[in-house]
């Protein structure tokens, strides 16, 4: 079986400023994911991309 450690990524909602944690997928490679915000429920994009030693970031804007 094949265990994936998913990594928390704390993002914050370029619409209310709301601070919140979401997750990453490292198997996933870099990918772009819309979610809603949890405080205002309004879209976002969110780019995420690892880095040389597999940690990963988050660009967010509004979608």
């Amino acid at each position: 079986m094949l265990w994936i450690m998913l990594e928390d990524l704390d993002i914050q909602c370029p619409h209310c400023g709301a601070l919140f944690t979401t997750t990453a997928d490292p198997s996933a490679g870099d990918y772009e994911t819309i979610e809603d915000c949890e405080v205002c429920c309004r879209p976002m994009t969110i780019r995420v991309t690892f880095d040389e030693d597999g940690e990963p970031w988050a660009d967010v804007e509004a979608a």
